[in-house]
């Protein structure tokens, strides 16, 4: 793996990876997936992308050089392949970045409120894709929430992204929508669709964002890359959460209220 980070402009055949990785080529191929959980081409595709979402921010160099450095032979195929894997074209990629970087400089004033914040037992489904699909695992849950008659028992809808979308491939993002209930029977699970989780309580950083959802990971990079910097704060090992205060359905997209809750340490 070492040599594929340092060597991605190399031509690193399978035979002579398996060379480095004193493996036989008949059986490296296999062993080299089951480790990873992907191909060698699927790395270095990846690792080349993430070396171009890196051109993108920190220079001004244009789209199709950064894409032919990334071995794509056309606009088109990098656009489609790094849509893919960041959730946004490469110009909305580089847009996004000035925006968060130009509100760190000018010093952008964010109110953040220090809160503990109780523990939740909830039913959640996981959705694994880039941040933009968020909305259809919430169409999705909604509907099986319907089917079973839980609407009215709805008491919280709080969202949790794991992955940072800039370091993890846009295809294994992980995603939770959740909802807790009001006290009362629980209602059968009979297949992995949703599943009961634990949200740790205790101290959060929560910032209310209001807008659009699609705007939530800029808040997002705001607060970890203007507000955290400048608190003195450590973070927990735990995720941040998504906690929505008006219902996404009838609340104009302008006026949806979310409060983005970082764990910190006490």
């Amino acid at each position: 793996m070492n040599r594929l980070r340092t060597d991605l402009d190399d031509d690193m055949s399978f035979e002579r990876l398996a060379e480095v990785a004193c493996f036989s080529p008949f059986h490296f191929h296999r062993i080299y997936r089951g480790m990873t959980g992907e191909t060698i081409a699927d790395t270095v595709r990846r690792m080349r992308l993430l070396q171009a979402a890196t051109a993108l921010t920190t220079s001004e160099r244009a789209v199709i050089d950064i894409a032919v450095e990334a071995g794509f032979d056309s606009g088109r195929g990098f656009t489609r392949a790094f849509s893919a894997f960041a959730g946004m074209t490469p110009s909305g990629y580089r847009s996004r970045h000035a925006r968060i970087d130009r509100a760190i400089r000018e010093g952008d004033p964010m109110e953040v409120e220090i809160r503990e914040l109780p523990a939740r037992r909830v039913l959640a489904m996981r959705k694994l894709g880039p941040y933009p699909q968020v909305p259809q695992v919430w169409d999705a849950l909604w509907l099986w929430m319907r089917q079973r008659g839980l609407i009215g028992r709805i008491e919280s809808c709080i969202g949790l992204p794991y992955d940072d979308s800039e370091q993890v491939p846009g295809d294994r993002i992980r995603y939770d929508a959740c909802v807790g209930l009001i006290p009362g029977l629980e209602p059968p699970l009979p297949d992995d669709e949703v599943r009961w989780l634990d949200i740790e309580g205790g101290p959060y950083a929560v910032y209310r964002h209001v807008g659009p959802c699609s705007l939530i990971s800029e808040a997002f990079g705001r607060l970890y890359g203007l507000w955290l910097p400048q608190s003195g704060i450590t973070l927990r090992a735990a995720p941040p959460l998504e906690i929505y205060i008006n219902d996404r359905w009838t609340t104009p997209p302008d006026r949806r209220m979310t409060e983005l809750a970082l764990p910190i340490e006490a």
